[in-house]
């Protein structure tokens, strides 16, 4: 399991993180959220990622940040 992956699945278990990654600014990344949460990965590793997983299933967290247009775990 890829770092990225490990973090998505944590996230999706961890109400308090989903909580700041929703009240993300416009300066916010997930990449360096990621890292301060102990996900290390890149830029080009998240990326690639998202487009070989864009096209499973979204959770009720992801499919939250996508209606309300913010989309932050697809946002490098």
């Amino acid at each position: 399991m890829s770092k990225v992956e490990e973090f998505r699945e944590a996230i999706n278990a961890n109400e308090d993180w989903q909580e700041e990654v929703k009240n993300f600014g416009a300066d916010d990344n997930i990449v360096n959220y990621a890292s301060g949460k102990g996900y290390e990965f890149t830029n080009d590793e998240y990326s690639e990622y998202v487009e070989k997983n864009t096209s499973g299933e979204l959770s009720d967290f992801e499919m939250e940040l996508v209606a309300g247009g913010q989309a932050a775990f697809y946002q490098s």
